[in-house]
């Protein structure tokens, strides 16, 4: 069977560390003892919100009377979440427009993805929908795949010149 998601999805050197680990605990559970579907979005969004503030981002929107707000959030759970075994959630950020950035998440008990997350951010001020200020913008682009970073940088390197014929 095809997987269903590209392999640097789930691949955790593709998402840039730290990371957040999290307890799972009994009242994160289902009745069939997996973290339950509405926790694994709590478990998400508190690793969203502790890679903003550690990238900087409230504060640099806050400085200007701006603030982002989530207005999507999509989660695949590729595997069972059990019971007293951390998580490790990470984010990384796939794309940012000119309003709105997209993230993608996930999450891991011991080496295996249990669950993907796909969210979009809206910048905005007073107004409405507002453009992403630079300061914000380069705090968010820190946060893309590392290893895309490293394949663009290698792109972008000038190989050796032709050889004259």
């Amino acid at each position: 069977m095809a997987e269903r998601w590209t392999p640097d999805r789930t691949d955790r050197r593709c998402y840039p560390g730290p990371g957040l680990d999290l307890p799972v605990l009994f009242g994160d559970l289902d009745t069939n003892m997996h973290v339950n579907n509405v926790m694994m979005g709590r478990f998400f969004e508190e690793s969203r919100v502790d890679t903003h503030f550690r990238a900087g981002v409230p504060h640099l929107l806050h400085a200007l009377g701006m603030h982002n707000l989530i207005a999507r959030v999509a989660i695949d759970y590729v595997r069972e979440a059990r019971y007293r075994k951390p998580l490790h959630v990470r984010l990384r950020v796939a794309s940012i427009g000119t309003t709105s950035a997209t993230y993608e998440q996930a999450a891991w008990q011991d080496e295996e993805c249990v669950a993907l997350a796909e969210v979009v951010a809206v910048c905005r001020s007073a107004d409405g929908a507002a453009a992403w200020p630079d300061e914000a913008r380069a705090a968010l682009e820190r946060l893309a795949d590392p290893t895309r970073r490293h394949h663009a940088a290698e792109a972008e390197t000038p190989g050796p010149p032709p050889v004259p014929k």
